[in-house]
């Protein structure tokens, strides 16, 4: 009985370590969102025109971008936990000087500093996630961290939607502080300390440490990352144009049509965690990648289908993402030493902002140069293949 008990504390502690790491992850989404929906609000409120309302997006996202290494390597160095909790307290602070900001340069600013709040959770959740669980179970433990991504994705648009009706968009960021403030409560509880130990191992490596790179299955994930998020940031960039252009729908009902992706990654995030801790990684990439593929060519012009064509062809891209994400998560942590899974986290996200920057820039330059939808998703289809094709590839 005594074992028993101990083992059901154990588990216990586990989940609560994914709860929290989970709760870093959904806040983050559900930010991105929920200001993304409230920008012509604010944009009016303050008297602002499209390219000067950007500024909030662009510089939350370079913020987080530039300061991941940066985080990584303070986890490795001073402790995942204290990166991690001081994180959510900064992204919450931000957060109400953000909802107080009475100008385009304070707003700028404070979203500025909510960028590194984020920058310090995405570079450390999943090296603390990691670490809590065996290696048979880190990728199921992944996808379940990660599929709180998605519900955050899934849930932005409606309750930003609400939010900014019933109270104004103020009160956005009023809710996404009393969820850091929880966020820093969970965290600063539930969440284990690393052994000294380990930081000095830690601190004994160089500021940036190349010698990950030399693993092949590190530089295999990466690559897949950063396909993968390329792929998909190439259709929701080009789809809304199609569909609000071609279709002459709102965009509340264009993002209505688009749910069906990040609801079904949702989903299906634990269920890939799952294959790959009884399969190994390689195979349920490899799959997904091709769902992807199948997806983009099955999407149809938006102009001459029903809304129910749109709709699975983007369950099946969603279905591909999902399960292709935990395990190739899983495969880069796996890739880093104890000392170094902060530093690959961030390597991770790093490689996941890149793929979301080249996608949006690629979409837009193919939508510019031949004016198609449909070769946007030849090109999505494209990518995801090579993307299948450097998860198949043999480990050297």
């Amino acid at each position: 009985m005594d074992d028993v008990a101990a083992l059901s504390r154990i588990t216990s502690a586990r989940f609560r370590v994914v709860a929290a790491c989970g709760l870093g992850s959904f806040m983050a989404a559900l930010s991105t969102n929920l200001v993304n929906i409230s920008a012509p609000v604010i944009a009016r409120d303050l008297g602002l025109g499209p390219g000067q309302i950007s500024r909030i997006f662009t510089v939350y996202l370079i913020a987080i971008t530039v300061l991941l290494p940066i985080f990584g390597h303070l986890g490795d160095v001073m402790g995942s936990k204290r990166v991690f909790v001081t994180g959510f307290a900064a992204f919450g602070i931000a957060a109400l000087f953000c909802a107080r900001a009475g100008g385009l340069t304070a707003l700028t600013i404070a979203r500025g500093f909510q960028g590194a709040g984020a920058s310090m959770l995405m570079a450390n959740g999943a090296a603390i996630v990691i670490r809590a669980f065996p290696p048979t179970h880190r990728a199921r433990a992944l996808g379940l961290q990660l599929s709180l991504t998605y519900v955050g994705l899934v849930l932005g648009p409606t309750l930003g939607g609400v939010l900014v009706v019933a109270v104004g968009w103020r009160a956005i960021f009023v809710v996404l502080a009393g969820v850091a403030a929880l966020g820093t409560l969970l965290g600063f509880l539930w969440l284990e300390n690393e052994s000294e130990g380990a930081k000095k191992r830690a601190s004994a490596f160089s500021a940036f440490p190349f010698e990950l790179f030399r693993d092949t299955s590190f530089v295999m994930g990466i690559a897949g990352a950063l396909v993968l998020y390329a792929t998909t940031f190439m259709i929701s960039f080009a789809l809304p144009f199609q569909l609000q252009h071609a279709r002459g729908i709102s965009p509340h009902e264009a993002g209505l049509l688009m749910t069906p992706q990040p609801a079904m990654m949702a989903v299906v995030a634990p269920i890939g965690g799952w294959l790959a801790d009884r399969f190994g990684p390689r195979s349920p990439c490899a799959m997904g990648m091709c769902a992807v593929a199948g997806g983009c060519l099955l999407l149809p012009p938006a102009a001459n289908h029903g809304a129910l064509a749109i709709m699975s062809a983007l369950a099946l891209i969603g279905l591909g993402a999902g399960i292709f994400i935990a395990p190739n998560n899983a495969s880069i942590m796996g890739a880093a030493p104890k000392e170094r899974q902060s530093t690959a986290a961030a390597a991770a996200a790093m490689a996941r902002n890149i793929g979301m920057t080249c996608g949006v820039a690629l979409a837009a330059a193919l939508l510019q140069r031949t004016g198609e939808f449909r070769s946007v998703m030849l090109a999505c289809a494209t990518l995801a293949l090579v993307g299948s094709a450097i998860a198949s590839a043999p480990r050297i």
